[in-house]
């Protein structure tokens, strides 16, 4: 089940061990233990050293929206519970979530159990095979087709679960081109310059794709990190703390930024060109004094913290309304049995009302242009209760990790097997993500490179290599 030691378990234990006297320093000690424990579960059962840690990255990000309000509150040495306004199932939703992305962890680690990871020396190996001017070519074509593929998914109904995972593998171009810019040091200057061009260009849309470009980054340079250095450890501190600054400053101007993009419509659709999206951007993050910042850094921990919902979900049910016995993961399961692309007439998903139902809450929608979820781990908890939720949430993770090792064993190139899995993980992060869209992202990421795979991968490998 992966306990081997590991490259970084001896930072994984000190980090471990100040979340502990964290706990202990101010009054959620508890939570403390319970933040500690499940930390070094995950890195143990997922980490694989001379690996991209995607699934890593996947897990302990949701584990961030779990227990980033235990943080806050232990420095300030107040109830963690106090900060929540439906409180009063906090704890069990804080526990129950933690326990949950560990046995999801146990499912994934199961699923890849006797994975074989290449060596640093193989990896340069599978670099130096490439044809690098034809990589350049086909790494600078994918950037226009992935941005003409998502636009075009989203303008035909039926096809955007699936466009949207075929937009997605622009990731693994970026993965490859790491790679050759770190490991055989060719291209770096160009690597570096796509990768700001990218990074500016993450903000023109109505949805900011920053957080993606961060999550690339982190998980490229945490793998091939050897041993970690303090000028290492400081650079990633420098990195994450700037990927924060950025979150706040995007919750303090989204609001002002999204009516300019919509044309003041209530809708999720760009209505501007990107040049004006970006001077607009500009102008807004500009006006961002002292209070709003701090309006901003209030709502990023509210915004990243999503376990209120299933506090209230917990409140709710069974008190108020019964368990529904499978019914949301059987919902889930047959949207992926029945795409829209085939059956145009189906029911457009509307989370807000999903959660106004099952939390009791008054909660707007789709009306408003918003969607607010429940979260797959409140929908499992509203199918099973809080014991039987984990049977699911293993089967959930097995599924995950067996569908990544599965691409990665099927395409024919080491190399472009993990690239393409590298891909997926926008589908593994978000906490908050609803069971009829986690799911059916998974099968659906499958279905895509499985056709990719039969009908082109092998001749596309054979083009890019020498």
């Amino acid at each position: 089940m992966g306990f081997v030691h590991k490259k970084f378990d001896s930072i994984f234990i000190f980090i471990s061990l100040i979340f502990f006297i964290l706990g202990v320093y101010g009054k959620n000690f508890y939570e403390g233990i319970a933040a500690a424990g499940s930390f070094f579960l995950i890195y143990t059962l997922l980490w694989k050293d001379n690996e991209p840690p995607v699934l890593f990255f996947g897990i302990i990000l949701q584990w961030i929206q779990v227990a980033i309000r235990f943080f806050d509150t232990s420095v300030l040495k107040i109830p963690m519970a106090s900060v929540f306004q439906f409180n009063d199932n906090i704890t069990s939703a804080y526990f129950a979530s933690l326990i949950g992305l560990v046995v999801m962890s146990v499912g994934i680690s199961y699923a890849r159990r006797g994975a074989i990871v290449p060596t640093i020396n193989e990896w340069r190996g599978y670099v130096q095979q490439l044809d690098y001017e034809r990589f350049l070519y086909a790494f600078f074509y994918s950037i226009p087709i992935s941005a003409v593929v998502w636009i075009f998914g989203r303008s035909i109904g039926g096809i955007q679960l699936f466009s949207t995972k075929l937009a997605l593998l622009k990731w693994s171009f970026f993965f490859v081109f790491f790679l050759i810019a770190n490991l055989i040091n060719k291209g770096k200057t160009i690597f570096i310059v796509a990768l700001v061009v990218q990074f500016v260009l993450s903000f023109t849309g109505f949805f900011s794709g920053f957080k993606d470009f961060f999550i690339s980054v982190a998980i490229c340079y945490s793998f091939l990190i050897v041993k970690l250095t303090w000028r290492q450890f400081l650079l990633f501190f420098a990195f994450s703390t700037i990927a924060i600054v950025f979150g706040i400053y995007w919750q303090s101007v989204k609001g002002d930024y999204r009516s300019f993009i919509s044309g003041g419509e209530i809708s999720q659709s760009s209505k501007v060109s990107q040049s004006e999206s970006l001077n607009k951007l500009y102008e807004l993050v500009s006006e961002v004094d002292a209070e709003k910042f701090e309006d901003g850094r209030d709502e990023f921990l509210s915004r990243l913290s999503y376990i209120e919902y299933f506090s209230a979900t917990i409140k709710h049910i069974p008190e108020k309304a019964p368990f529904e016995d499978g019914k949301l993961i059987g919902e889930a399961l047959l949207k992926i049995a029945m795409p829209r692309v085939l059956f145009k007439d189906k029911e457009s998903i509307d989370d807000s009302k999903k959660t106004a139902k099952y939390t009791g809450l008054n909660i707007t929608g789709a009306e408003k242009a918003t969607s607010i979820s429940l979260g797959y781990f409140a929908e499992c908890y509203v199918d099973f209760g809080l014991y039987g939720m984990h049977v699911s949430l293993l089967f959930i993770g097995f599924l995950i990790g067996y569908i990544y090792q599965h691409v990665i064993d099927m395409v024919s190139s080491k190399l472009w097997g993990y690239a393409i899995a590298f891909s997926c993980f926008s589908s593994v992060y978000l906490f908050e993500k609803a069971l009829d869209k986690f799911l059916p992202d998974q099968v659906a990421f499958f279905l895509v490179i499985y056709l990719l795979n039969r009908y082109y991968l092998d001749s596309f490998i054979k083009f890019l290599n020498k």
